[in-house]
């Protein structure tokens, strides 16, 4: 969003005066968290040692804090500091949950305690996600021992949502073309299919399952940052071809969102427009909706980026013009969610209205989730994904 952008783009001075203000104030939480935001681009020493003065500072004073939450950075001299905040039966399950996320590198063990703690105290805090990304760092470590606890919970865990996140941790963007048949990456190829048997319908997991395979069979790079993912999509045979387009382009903007790296923009600009190129003769492949519904969203996203309001909300329109497919309204939810709220604030009441009553009406929609966002929007209050 333009904020974000904006934010990254401050001039030196308006950051100084941030900081005289939050010295004056240092419970605001929303300068604190534009002053993260700034300076977790990477610029060089002075920025990294900025952010690091920040995240030491609430895991001080606000260990439970979201803005925590939000990255497991690894600041050595937070390890005493965190030790010191989970100390006590009173610990917020946040606390612990944002303690494990920082320890689960160098202290596995501790740091499980740490998640089952938290979710013993809370018990609707779903901490699976967190569980399968350590038992991961613990496969890859440096200790024996703890990857062999680790495989053995796998092996035996019956929970969908660990075994994905696990399989994902093993299955990073590959650093080299030769970077895809290690052991690790097979044995999160069997966590995922596993997740996929208990959770039939994790339509996400079952695509980058393909995209893997496809991957390994024709020695190609499945994701970024990679210049490659674009000319690897020539060596797909067709039905293969407007998926792996669609998903780089996810990636890609995603990335290019984080980092505000022209390269990535770019990337995902070359893989919508080639998508959008090859749909009218395309309409038989069966990723065909999936594909030109992202591409299309962050199409959308793009004439946003370029002042093109109406450019964009014709692609909004374009985006659920196409066949019917199961779960098709989860798909490319982040960049729906972007667009949507984009547009929402631009005043399109009426168009995002329209396309979220139409991603309703496609099969296994989350009919309830957007029949609430459709209301709050019709009342004028912000949907729950609008960003904060």
């Amino acid at each position: 969003m333009k904020e974000r952008e904006a934010i990254r783009l401050m001039p030196p001075a308006e950051v100084a005066n941030l900081e005289v203000a939050l010295r004056k104030h240092p419970d605001d939480r929303d300068t604190r968290r534009k002053l993260l935001e700034y300076y977790s681009v990477s610029r060089g020493a002075q920025y990294a040692e900025g952010r690091r003065r920040h995240i030491l500072w609430l895991v001080e004073n606000h260990p439970e804090s979201e803005l925590l939450g939000q990255r497991g950075e690894i600041v050595p001299e937070a390890r005493s500091l965190w030790l010191k905040a989970i100390t006590g039966k009173s610990t917020s399950p946040e606390t612990l949950v944002n303690a494990a996320s920082y320890l689960m590198r160098t202290d596995n063990a501790l740091a499980e305690e740490l998640l089952l703690r938290a979710h013993a105290v809370r018990p609707e805090m779903n901490v699976s996600s967190k569980l399968g990304v350590l038992y991961a760092y613990a496969i890859v470590g440096a200790d024996p021992v703890a990857a062999k606890k680790a495989k053995a919970k796998l092996s035996v865990s019956s929970d969908p949502i660990i075994l994905r996140h696990a399989g994902y941790a093993l299955n990073p963007p590959p650093r080299a073309k030769g970077d895809l048949h290690s052991e690790h990456r097979s044995l999160g190829l069997t966590y995922l299919e596993r997740s996929i048997e208990l959770d039939p319908q994790s339509w996400t997991t079952q695509e980058f399952v393909q995209m893997l395979k496809a991957a390994e069979a024709r020695q190609i790079k499945y994701s970024l940052p990679f210049r490659e993912s674009f000319d690897d999509a020539a060596k797909l045979p067709e039905p293969e071809r407007l998926l792996w387009l669609a998903q780089v382009a996810q990636s890609a903007y995603l990335h290019g969102a984080t980092d505000s790296r022209a390269e990535h923009f770019a990337l995902a600009r070359k893989c919508v427009d080639e998508v959008l190129r090859l749909a009218p003769t395309s309409t038989n492949d069966p990723n065909y909706s999936r594909a030109v519904l992202a591409a299309n969203l962050i199409s959308g996203l793009f004439a946003m980026h370029d002042g093109d309001r109406g450019r964009a909300v014709r692609h909004m329109q374009a985006a659920t013009e196409v066949p019917p497919a199961d779960y098709l309204a989860q798909y490319s939810e982040f960049a729906a969610h972007r667009l949507a709220a984009w547009l929402l604030k631009d005043g399109e009441r009426q168009t995002v209205i329209a396309f979220l009553e139409r991603l309703a009406a496609m099969p296994h929609a989350p009919k309830t989730s957007i029949s609430e966002a459709i209301e709050d929007i019709r009342k004028g209050f912000k949907p729950r994904w609008y960003p904060v």
